[in-house]
């Protein structure tokens, strides 16, 4: 067996440290919590049939479609996916429950609701440190673990409607950066450390750090008309998260593992894949969804909704 010479063990260390996905899912959750709750903030009804049905349909046939295809390509490239979908039967979860979180959000409070979900989350992670990924646990209580992150998001849409957005001191790259050296160094504390850490529990100050970096990032889009470069790509988001982990352990099972061209074939089999399923499974799918929506639903869905 080679030993990899130290310099290679250490660049490869901080590059293993300079990306962190399920912090990624973590902020995704805080928005969906946002775009599911912003619209109903102060009605007094949800129409549970009707939001159900556009949710299931908006992530559902997307969904089905990919578990199709995972069933024909098989192999690595189907068990990477598997990696991807615990967040989306976690979405699934708390959509299946919105209407009930909706009432306790009107009959009690729902600082109360998200003061309960965390003592919970906690003690499910305190009671099996073994579990250091979210998706070992299960997808019911993978759920019940994150749901502290998706009820903030909630938490922010009834903060945005009644009291308004937080004006934060510091740059928006101040929070940016600091946000990104976190998770950073919360792989470098879980992962590559003698006495490491408990990496799912390290993500609740980063939940906290999250809710407000939310508020900054709303604020400082909203201070001027910014047209992004980027911005279009996020109707596509959610077929760029479906698709991605497939394609690239496509490409992997296709080339030698250390190839030079790997990561460019990894890339544009991404992209040409997100773009192919946006078109011809999400797009359509978001259409019939918004056509279920009532009338009072359709202006926030435009301006961005999940």
């Amino acid at each position: 067996m080679t030993i990899l010479p130290l310099w290679v063990r250490l660049a490869r260390g901080i590059y293993d440290c300079l990306f962190n996905g399920i912090a990624a899912v973590i902020v995704f959750f805080f928005i969906s919590g946002l775009c599911i709750h912003l619209p109903n903030v102060g009605c007094n009804n949800l129409k549970p049939i009707a939001f159900l049905a556009r949710r299931y349909v908006r992530i559902g046939i997307p969904l089905l479609i990919i578990l199709a295809c995972m069933q024909l390509v098989g192999g690595a490239a189907a068990q990477r996916e598997h990696d991807v979908l615990w967040s989306l039967y976690c979405e699934l979860i708390y959509y299946t429950f919105y209407p009930i979180l909706f009432l306790l959000f009107t009959w009690i409070d729902i600082a109360s609701v998200l003061t309960a979900s965390v003592c919970l989350s906690v003690g499910l992670l305190l009671a099996y440190p073994q579990y250091g990924f979210f998706t070992l646990y299960g997808t019911p209580m993978a759920a019940a673990v994150c749901l502290p992150y998706w009820l903030l998001g909630c938490l922010l849409a009834q903060t945005i409607r009644k009291k308004g957005l937080a004006h934060l001191p510091g740059s928006i790259w101040l929070w940016r950066i600091g946000g990104w050296g976190y998770v950073s160094l919360e792989l470098l504390m879980s992962f590559h450390l003698q006495r490491q850490f408990n990496y799912s529990l390290l993500f609740m100050p980063f939940g906290v750090f999250v809710y407000y970096w939310l508020q900054k990032e709303i604020v400082w889009h909203g201070a001027s008309a910014r047209r992004l470069r980027f911005e279009k790509l996020g109707r596509a988001s959610y077929s760029i998260y479906i698709v991605h982990n497939m394609a690239i352990g496509m490409v992997s099972m296709l080339l030698a593992p250390h190839a030079a061209e790997l990561w460019l074939a990894q890339l544009m089999a991404v992209i040409l894949a997100s773009w192919f399923f946006y078109l011809l499974v999400e797009n359509p799918s978001h259409q019939l969804a918004r056509r279920l929506a009532p009338a009072r639903h359709v202006q926030e869905e435009q301006q961005g909704a999940a």
